[in-house]
């Protein structure tokens, strides 16, 4: 069964790909080569926003430790989440879960707390997402009725999420799914929303690089921004909810792609949202490595 389910997914992404190329080259004429550019400064720009956010990241898993009262330093925070973040591109979507489970376990950190944490901190990004791709639709302007509803559903909706009552919910759902025991957490709503506000931070910062990064090779007009933030971020989600795809591969690319054609032309929607994927990636592989020189400079220190 897990054969078949490996070849179905590797069949689901190549196909998505090859439309996605396919695409691009039969529309390759329609690219506006005339206005496209290459601009350093903005592609350095992109990656700068790339490490606030990974920054603000591995801040806000601080913050949740510490709440739980299993405190860990910023270096710690940081060695942990890079060298942990490459297990999303494998099947399954908990890798990286379980990943930063076990390292944190290494440090001799409580692993209920450990596991608890990665839960609220799944829960708090898909909510604090959720209000930014609503906010972001809802200032783009321009959609449909529906699109707007769904927008101020999906804003209150994610809003109530962030009471401790509906969290705590979620978050012991999310922990039978993983077949983990339940957890009462005490955090108050003060510790959540405070906490909710580094993953508005880094929601933001990665948006800014994306813009950023399509800036580097097109001159979109600033005034877009929101609608580019509406599909990063409805892309993002929906590949990551995407259980058959590591990583969200192929799946948000597709939606990007889709989403993005309302303010670029289709066949350079398609390059972006593979650009994006690279670009994600290069950062994603470089931080894995500054993470392991942190690690072992960390071990160096403890024992000379």
């Amino acid at each position: 069964m897990q054969i078949i389910k490996r070849l179905a997914t590797i069949a689901i992404i190549t196909a998505v790909f090859f439309f996605l190329i396919r695409s691009l080259v039969l529309n390759w004429s329609k690219i506006p080569f005339i206005d496209l550019h290459f601009n350093v400064f903005f592609l350095a720009l992109s990656f700068g926003a790339l490490a606030l956010y990974f920054a603000i990241y591995s801040r806000s898993w601080q913050a949740i430790m510490h709440d739980l009262h299993s405190p860990i330093l910023f270096s710690q925070a940081v060695w942990m989440i890079a060298t942990t973040q490459i297990g999303k591109y494998l099947p399954g979507k908990v890798w990286y879960i379980v990943g930063r489970v076990y390292v944190g376990k290494q440090e001799r950190l409580d692993g209920k707390k450990l596991t608890l944490s990665m839960v609220l901190e799944t829960c708090l990004v898909y909510i604090t997402g959720g209000i930014i791709f609503s906010l972001s639709t809802l200032l783009a302007g321009g959609y449909s009725i529906a699109w707007i509803t769904l927008s101020v559903i999906l804003t209150t909706a994610a809003t109530i999420m962030l009471h401790p009552a509906s969290l705590r919910s979620v978050s012991n759902f999310m922990l039978r799914r993983l077949k983990k025991p339940e957890i009462h957490f005490t955090l108050s709503y003060n510790q959540i929303f405070r906490i909710s506000l580094y993953f508005f931070g880094l929601w933001l910062a990665q948006i800014a690089g994306f813009f950023l990064l399509i800036r580097a090779i097109y001159p979109v007009p600033a005034g877009n921004v929101f609608h580019i933030a509406s599909a990063y971020s409805l892309a993002w989600i929906g590949g990551s909810l995407a259980l058959f795809a590591p990583g969200g591969l192929g799946v948000r690319e597709g939606m990007m792609t889709l989403l993005l054609s309302g303010v670029l032309p289709t066949p350079l929607a398609i390059a972006v949202s593979l650009i994006a994927r690279i670009w994600i990636t290069i950062f994603e592989v470089l931080m894995f490595f500054i993470g392991l020189i942190i690690q072992r400079r960390a071990k160096a220190g403890v024992n000379p």
